[in-house]
């Protein structure tokens, strides 16, 4: 598990294994410790990001958005 802070929000995000590859999950929390969105991503190969959880990180705030 990976606790990442940003701002007044704080991201926890896991790698989980599975049969068919690897999935990230990311919870977004503010600074009260309310949840504001969730996401995850199944990943079938190695994949490239600029850091590790990036897309997930990404989407949970796109989610939070809406």
């Amino acid at each position: 598990m990976k606790i990442k802070k940003f701002w007044k929000f704080t991201f926890v995000c896991e790698s989980k294994s599975n049969r068919s590859g690897f999935k990230h999950e990311c919870t977004m929390f503010d600074e009260n410790n309310r949840e504001l969105g969730f996401s995850k991503i199944q990943y079938y190969n190695r994949t490239r990001e600029r850091f590790a959880f990036e897309k997930v990180i990404d989407d949970c705030i796109r989610d939070f958005r809406k």
